[in-house]
């Protein structure tokens, strides 16, 4: 524990009974993250995590959503609602959200629709130089509370752990946790 440094108060993203720091996620990821075989992610570590996204990109169907927000609303077939407390995400290269702040009491939510699977290795890369920004195929709001609900159950992770399955609100608390940062 760090006996000096300056306190700073974070947000803390929950979903259900649920909370998280960094990210919730409804689809593509969250289904990866089910899969995940919990001895082999004690093993190899992040390793684990890779083969099994990519067995579940190559399977995973888009799904049906609806997702309302602050003012806003969508509805269609999706691979992935991201929901961003703070960037870049934990354990990973990708910077999906390179302005979303932990302190700023909004969450950045992001909507991969439906594309043709090809198109992920390019999002990927986008992510990774941190300029999802500028790809029109995703959607991004920040608002304060994202609902959403699916006609079939939809996994839902946070923080690269499964969590649940929609329907889920995902929101906020403020100044939730406390820190003391050098």
């Amino acid at each position: 524990m760090a006996l000096s440094g300056q306190r700073r108060r974070l947000d803390l993203g929950y979903c259900q009974q649920g909370r998280f720091l960094i990210t919730a996620g409804v689809g593509l990821d969250a289904e990866a993250f089910r899969r995940l075989d919990p001895k082999l992610k004690r093993l190899v570590g992040q390793l684990a995590y890779y083969g099994t996204f990519i067995q579940t990109l190559l399977e995973f169907q888009p799904k049906e959503v609806t997702v309302d927000w602050d003012g806003g609303h969508f509805q269609g077939l999706v691979y992935l609602v991201m929901v961003v407390n703070c960037d870049p995400s934990a354990g990973t290269p990708l910077r999906l959200a390179p302005a979303a702040s932990p302190s700023d009491g909004l969450l950045d939510m992001l909507i991969f629709g439906a594309r043709p699977p090809f198109d992920l290795p390019k999002k990927l890369g986008l992510a990774v130089l941190g300029q999802l920004v500028k790809d029109p195929t995703v959607l991004q709001y920040r608002t304060r509370s994202v609902t959403v609900t699916a006609p079939t159950a939809v996994p839902v992770e946070l923080d690269g752990d499964y969590h649940t399955e929609t329907p889920v609100t995902i929101g906020l608390e403020p100044g939730a946790v406390e820190v003391k940062v050098p």
